[in-house]
C-alpha cells in the first residue's frame, strides 16, 4: 500500500484508534532505542578481533571499542582500522592498565586545577566588590539613642523626648535572614510645664521580629531590615505622678524600619518606629520614634 494511502487511513481513523496507533509507534521506537549495541573485542581463545554484543562480559574477551548500534557498523570499523584480524590480548590488557594508571595520576592535577579556579573566582569576586566568603556574625549587642514624640501626648512644650535603648538580637541566615531580639527602652519626660521639678522616666520592654538583607561591598556591610515589635505596658519611675491620669494599655505594637552600615563586627544603625496600636487607653495619640545607634556583633 502506498505511503499516501497509509496516511489517509490514519487520518480517517477515530480518536481512540489514533491513540492506539500512536502508543504502538512509541513502543516500537523505544524497542529500537533499547536494542542491543555491539562492541569490538579481542578473543583470547583464538586471538582474533570479533564483534559481540555489548552485554557479553565474558572473561575471554578484551574490549577494544564499544558503542556500535549495529553489528555491520562494528564490522566496518574493524575493516577500516585493521589489516588483519589477528590480535594480541596480553598487549591490549597492558595498554588498558597503562591508561588507567595515567588517569589515576591525573586526579591531583585536576584537584589543583579546581583549587586554582576557586582562588580565581574569589579574586574576581573581590575585584567586583563582593566577597562570597563573607563571615556573618549573627549575635549582637545593641545600644541606641532614641527620640520620641511622646511629649505630644501630654501637650508638653517639647513634644520630642530623648531616651535610649539597650538590648541584644540574634539573626538566622546569611545574606537574607530572620531576626529576633529583646530590648529595654527608657524615655526621660520633662513635666516642668506642670510645675513638676523631677523628670519622669518612662520605660518598657520591646521584642522585635524582623527580616533583612545584607550585602558586602569592598568589606563594607550594608543591611536593610523591616519588621514588627511587641512592646510591654508602659511604666513610670514615679508612681505618684504616673501618667497624669492616663491609663497605659497592657501592650502595643509598632513597625520598624532601619539600615545598618559597618565593617567587621561594628555597625552603625539608623531606624524608625511607628506605632500601629495605642499606648494609652482612650487616647488618640500615635507614638513614633527614630534613633541612631551602634550594634556590636560576635
Amino acid at each position: 500500500m502506498a505511503l499516501n494511502n497509509k496516511i489517509a487511513i490514519y487520518m480517517n481513523t477515530t480518536g481512540s484508534t489514533k491513540s492506539i496507533i500512536f502508543v504502538l509507534f512509541l513502543l516500537f521506537s523505544v524497542n529500537i532505542v533499547a536494542q542491543s549495541t555491539f562492541k569490538v573485542v579481542c578473543d583470547k581463545a583464538d586471538k582474533r578481533v570479533k564483534v559481540v554484543k555489548s552485554d557479553n562480559r565474558s572473561a575471554r574477551y578484551v574490549p577494544i571499542k564499544s558503542g556500535f548500534p549495529f553489528k555491520q557498523i562494528a564490522q566496518k570499523w574493524i575493516d577500516e582500522n585493521y589489516t588483519t584480524t589477528i590480535c594480541n590480548p596480553e598487549e591490549l590488557v597492558d595498554q588498558i592498565e597503562s591508561k588507567k594508571e595515567t588517569s589515576d595520576h591525573s586526579i591531583p592535577v585536576t584537584q589543583d586545577k579546581l583549587a586554582t579556579q576557586n582562588n580565581s573566582t574569589k579574586l574576581q569576586a573581590r575585584k567586583t566588590g563582593v566577597d562570597s566568603s563573607s563571615e556573618y556574625h549573627n549575635t549582637s549587642l545593641v545600644a541606641n539613642v532614641k527620640f520620641s514624640n511622646i511629649g505630644k501626648s501630654f501637650s508638653l512644650e517639647k513634644n520630642m523626648v530623648t531616651g535610649f535603648e539597650v538590648g541584644f538580637e540574634h539573626l538566622f541566615g546569611k545574606k537574607n535572614y530572620l531576626g529576633i531580639g529583646l530590648g529595654m527602652n527608657f524615655y526621660f519626660v520633662d513635666f516642668s510645664s506642670y510645675n513638676l521639678d523631677d523628670p519622669q522616666t518612662f520605660y518598657f520592654a520591646k521584642f522585635p521580629i524582623f527580616i533583612g538583607h545584607r550585602s558586602e561591598y569592598k568589606k563594607i556591610l550594608i543591611a536593610y531590615e523591616v519588621g514588627v515589635e511587641y512592646n510591654t505596658e508602659l511604666q513610670a519611675s514615679d508612681e505618684d505622678i504616673a501618667f497624669l491620669g492616663r491609663i497605659p494599655n497592657s501592650n502595643s505594637y509598632d513597625l520598624l524600619l532601619r539600615v545598618r552600615v559597618g565593617k567587621g563586627k561594628l555597625h552603625f544603625t539608623v531606624g524608625t518606629e511607628n506605632w500601629i496600636s495605642k499606648i494609652f487607653d482612650e487616647n488618640d495619640f500615635d507614638m513614633s520614634a527614630f534613633y541612631l545607634g551602634i550594634k556590636a556583633s560576635f
